[in-house]
């Protein structure tokens, strides 16, 4: 779901997306005739700039899109709302490409801006905090993330009524916030509420239905109700084939859910079949070096895993890891969170020295570049611990697990399972060593 302020509010084919984009461009070219200063050019320069974000084509979105706000800044001035209006716009296609830290803080001066000239309680407003709230919630920054969306929704529901698209868009991913933040049972109800909206306003193979169906079951998943997940999923993929196709990023993302929930369900084999066919449409459309391709060659190797396929994980993650920088959706945290997954398959494979030297370089890399208390820092170590663990290093792996403990407790809360699963392997640790 995009919102109704999107060009396209709903997923569209395939083919539509590109014949709208063709027309988008031939807008563009149309406009530019008649001055690239002048304020007709923006409209069909922010509707092509979205258009390639939501295709894939992240640079071409962010270049154009940035040219537009500089022609917007120009013609209207800083604080005018199709100013503030374009620098939204260029702040989503921008966490899109991957790159959430420079996202975030385009997210942040619109709201801080959209404040001061609409006020905190404007629909417009209301809606540039949801992007907020969303772009935190990619920069892990999961309770803030929370009450970003918890204040967007009780404006829009108050401004636009709860069935409004935006209205809509924010509580999705506030259920998606609250399942991320281990607030499982707040997240079943959004997810409820939004899901039970779509099928009461929408037609059954209407996109945007089928979409509140798949993030209900993959909440459902990830709250262990997998057998109630399984049919939301099933379903969905089946609906999203007949109406995208097998190609679209919808499909491919609803084909990961229902992969990840057999993964969870103990179902390995089959995981790995739907991961495959999932990478194979992603790396069709997309290309390997696209987050799409790479998360879903993340998810497939962790499938090997399970199956007790390492080697094959190894296999996977290498390549994966050889396209690392190479794409346009790449960015620092993902590739070392790839490499993190490659340590971790080569222990698995019978190899913990090289795992354990490839994951002590990205957490010397990650403490570097984002700091030790960084929530991506915490979820490197917290697999290194882990290393230490498994390969008999106790001492280290206690010593580590302390080290994280706090940060975790902050980061997760500490009834979340991360942090109980460090402070049970802090405590493993050391009563091993203390031979208790």
């Amino acid at each position: 779901m995009e919102g109704s302020r999107w060009p396209f509010s709903r997923p569209t084919s395939p083919a539509t997306l590109a014949r709208q984009t063709a027309e988008f461009e031939r807008d563009v070219a149309e406009a530019l005739e008649r001055g690239s200063g002048d304020r007709a050019t923006m409209a069909p320069r922010s509707r092509l700039g979205r258009a390639y974000a939501i295709t894939g084509r992240s640079s071409e979105a962010v270049e154009i899109l940035a040219d537009n706000l500089a022609v917007a800044e120009q013609a209207l001035g800083q604080d005018d709302v199709v100013t503030l209006a374009a620098r939204n716009d260029l702040a989503w296609a921008t966490l899109k490409m991957g790159k959430v830290s420079q996202a975030l803080a385009g997210h942040e001066q619109v709201v801080a801006s959209l404040e001061r000239v609409l006020g905190a309680d404007s629909a417009a407003t209301a809606a540039a905090r949801s992007d907020l709230g969303f772009a935190q919630q990619r920069a892990r920054q999961r309770d803030l993330a929370i009450l970003s969306l918890e204040r967007a929704l009780g404006y829009l529901t108050e401004a636009l009524g709860p069935d409004h698209p935006d209205s809509l868009l924010c509580r999705i991913r506030l259920a998606s916030a609250y399942r991320a933040g281990g607030r499982l049972a707040e997240a079943i109800q959004a997810a409820e509420q939004t899901s039970a909206a779509c099928d009461r306003l929408l037609s059954t193979d209407d996109p945007e239905g089928i979409s509140c169906r798949s993030t209900l079951g993959a909440i459902y998943s990830y709250a262990g109700r997998v057998a109630e997940a399984a049919p939301l999923l099933e379903r969905a993929r089946s609906d999203f084939l007949r109406v995208l196709g097998p190609d679209h990023p919808e499909t491919i993302r609803t084909r990961l859910g229902l992969a990840s929930n057999l993964y969870r369900s103990g179902d390995f084999e089959a995981a790995v079949s739907e991961y495959q066919l999932a990478l194979a449409a992603a790396e069709r459309v997309h290309g390997a070096d696209h987050q799409l391709s790479a998360v879903t060659a993340d998810r497939l190797a962790d499938a090997h895993l399970k199956a007790g396929q390492p080697a094959k994980a190894v296999a996977v993650l290498e390549g994966a890891v050889a396209q690392a920088g190479q794409g346009q959706g790449a960015d620092v945290s993902t590739g070392a969170l790839r490499r993190v997954r490659l340590g971790s398959a080569y222990a698995q494979a019978g190899d913990a020295v090289a795992g354990v030297k490839i994951v002590e370089a990205v957490v010397a890399d990650l403490a570097r570049e984002f700091g030790t208390d960084d929530g991506v820092t915490l979820d490197a170590q917290f697999v290194l611990a882990d290393l230490y663990l498994k390969s008999g290093r106790k001492r280290e792996a206690g010593q580590l697990y302390s080290q994280i403990l706090p940060d975790l407790t902050r980061l997760y809360g500490p009834d979340h399972q991360v942090t109980k699963v460090a402070r049970a392997r802090r405590a493993h640790s050391f009563g091993v060593r203390l031979g208790r």
